[in-house]
């Protein structure tokens, strides 16, 4: 990942380092973004003993509802050059409106550094990839590590990674699900390295679309029919969650959690054309989605052009990324202030179409090795 240059050394600062007390520099460093944690490692050697320590990887992880829906680290990465001979993908970091490009092939496994097909699955800082057709991989793209992990279960069918649970801690799971005639669940955990069966679904839906995690639950849309489904990895229980979908005409449906709250973000269809694009919010209360906001006319017509009928969505920490599939077209959203803009041009040479969309939201982490 590209970082700012560090300043040159601060004069005192060690001596600074050793007249507080190590618990004040933690406190201090927990507020900080991961890229500010960064710089300030290159400050001293007592900042950067303090930030590397396995005791404030420990902290910085405990501390983060204190830094709330910080974004300075959220990077978006929306398209990727895959066959090049050092592939890479293109991330926009909305806090500076600037992109920078992101290694895909530093992974060192056996003495050689492997590259990814395709992700399945991301969170937090973590994805889910494959390596090859039988090898799947957990990576953090920012530090260049990878963990080889044993395939899904494939006894009831073809299954598909539904949502991969990082909330930072140097623990994940990977919620993965078989839709045949019902909903068939498997949990990795990498506290065990393995998979298991988790609970069933008596529901027969064509696919379940993405997912979002809130309170200890995965919340995941299911297609055709469309319901709002709720999954506890730890039980295994999955139910309907009783509310009903805001319009019959919904298309390019997204969940996303923002403010401790679940959103739903959709295209609203009239006569086989997207007419509008709506933001709700559940009121769990009521049992019904609330309208929390729509993108705005002009907007809509510039980002849909002449006509269209499908768009990609994608999100991380109250921003949210529009993208025509037609044009691949990006405008962003940030919920906290309802505040809409074009990203500056990618200035990769990269051809944007099906083949190069990643379309993944990341941030960095601190944190000790898994």
């Amino acid at each position: 990942m590209e970082i700012a240059p560090a300043p040159p050394p601060v004069a005192g600062a060690a001596a600074a380092v050793d007249r507080l007390p190590e618990h004040i520099w933690e406190k201090i460093f927990s507020l900080l973004p991961v890229s500010s944690l960064v710089v300030s490692r290159s400050v001293c050697r007592g900042w950067n003993r303090a930030i590397r320590s396995e005791t404030f990887s420990s902290f910085y992880i405990a501390a983060t509802p204190a830094r709330g829906d910080q974004i300075d680290d959220v990077f978006f990465l929306l398209f990727a050059d895959l066959e090049s001979s050092a592939p890479f993908a293109a991330a926009y970091q909305p806090s500076l409106d600037r992109w920078v490009p992101l290694p895909l092939s530093r992974f060192p496994r056996g003495g050689f550094s492997c590259g990814l097909r395709r992700v399945h699955a991301s969170g937090g800082a973590l994805v889910l990839a494959e390596e090859d057709e039988t090898s799947l991989l957990v990576c953090d793209l920012f530090s260049g590590r990878a963990w080889e992990i044993a395939p899904m279960i494939s006894s009831h069918g073809q299954s598909y990674a539904l949502g991969l649970i990082d909330e930072g801690a140097s623990e994940y799971q990977i919620v993965a699900v078989a839709t045949i005639d019902r909903v068939f669940s498997q949990v990795f955990k990498s506290t065990i390295g393995a998979w298991s069966f988790k609970g069933q679904f008596w529901g027969q839906f064509a696919v379940l679309g993405n997912s979002a995690y809130l309170d200890g639950i995965l919340y995941s849309l299911s297609r055709a029919p469309d319901h709002l489904l709720a999954f506890d990895p730890q039980s295994g229980d999955w139910t309907v969650v009783d509310v009903a979908m805001p319009s019959s005409r919904i298309v390019c449906s997204h969940i996303l959690v923002h403010g401790g709250s679940l959103f739903l973000t959709a295209g609203v269809e009239e006569a086989g054309d997207i007419s509008k694009i709506v933001i709700w919010e559940l009121n769990v209360g009521e049992k019904s989605w609330k309208v929390f906001g729509s993108m705005p006319e002009e907007l809509l017509q510039e980002f849909r052009g002449h006509r269209m009928n499908h768009f990609y969505i994608i999100d991380r920490r109250g921003l949210v990324c529009f993208c025509n599939t037609s044009s691949y077209l990006p405008l962003m959203c940030d919920l906290r202030r309802m505040q809409w803009w074009w990203p500056r041009h990618c200035p990769f040479k990269i051809p944007m179409n099906v083949q190069t969309w990643f379309g993944h939201a990341l941030e960095p982490q601190i944190g000790v090795p898994r």
